[in-house]
């Protein structure tokens, strides 16, 4: 965590705001789209130009991944849904085979 601070004074613990994020970098590899990289920035008053600088910092664009992400969870909701049909056959065939098991004691 970086010290959270108001010019040189620290924020006590007690009063700090703690966020959770992405690593922007570990992100990138991932999902670059959704990684801001680069800035527009004014060249010059006078010229009214402006050019595309990268940033120190990389940054998330959160919302962006709001697709992303609900479709993840869709897709593992299929396999759920699977998983739980797939269990609800085994257990069938294996109280089958119990009951065919007891037949033949």
């Amino acid at each position: 965590w970086k010290d959270q601070k108001i010019g040189d004074f620290v924020i006590p613990e007690e009063h700090k705001n703690f966020k959770i994020g992405f690593n922007a970098q570990n992100l990138q590899q991932i999902i670059p789209e959704v990684v801001k990289t680069h800035d527009w920035y004014m060249e010059s008053e006078e010229s009214g130009q402006y050019e595309l600088k990268r940033n120190k910092n990389l940054g998330v664009y959160y919302s962006d991944l709001i697709p992303v992400l609900t479709k993840a969870i869709q897709e593992q909701q299929e396999i759920i849904n699977s998983l739980k049909e797939d269990n609800i056959e085994l257990r069938k065939e294996m109280e089958e085979l119990k009951n065919l098991i007891k037949a033949k004691d």
